[in-house]
């Protein structure tokens, strides 16, 4: 009886902190202006939020293969997540026409030069 009770306990903090998180990134969302910084928090969102919630669920279930199912959706999106949130980062810096206007000119003349050295990629 106990143990459930401590179960219930880790399994609602995780799930409180999987919703603070989301709640915050959702925020952050929606008041950010500018691409990149919006890809930042869809990426916290993704990756930190779901990782509390499916850990709350990991854990609810306790020891057996739907936790080793869980545990493998954790593992592909923690290595998918981030990928795909690089490319789509790179993408705008690459595309985007009016970066100058969003970052001060030092950091868009070190962007080019990286872009050009062949460090930020092929253009």
């Amino acid at each position: 009886m106990t143990l459930q009770w401590i179960r219930f306990g880790v399994v609602s903090l995780l799930l409180a902190g999987g919703l603070v998180v989301a709640a915050t990134a959702l925020l952050g969302i929606f008041r950010f202006h500018f691409a990149l910084n919006r890809m930042q928090t869809a990426s916290i969102l993704d990756t930190l939020a779901m990782l509390l919630v499916l850990l709350a669920m990991a854990v609810s279930y306790g020891v057996g293969w739907t936790t080793a199912k869980i545990v493998l959706i954790i593992f592909f999106m923690w290595v998918a997540g981030p990928v795909s949130t690089h490319l789509l980062t790179k993408l705008e810096t690459v595309t985007d026409p009016d970066l100058g206007q969003h970052m001060t000119i030092e950091e868009l003349d070190d962007l080019e030069r990286a872009l050009r050295d062949g460090k930020g990629g092929e253009r």
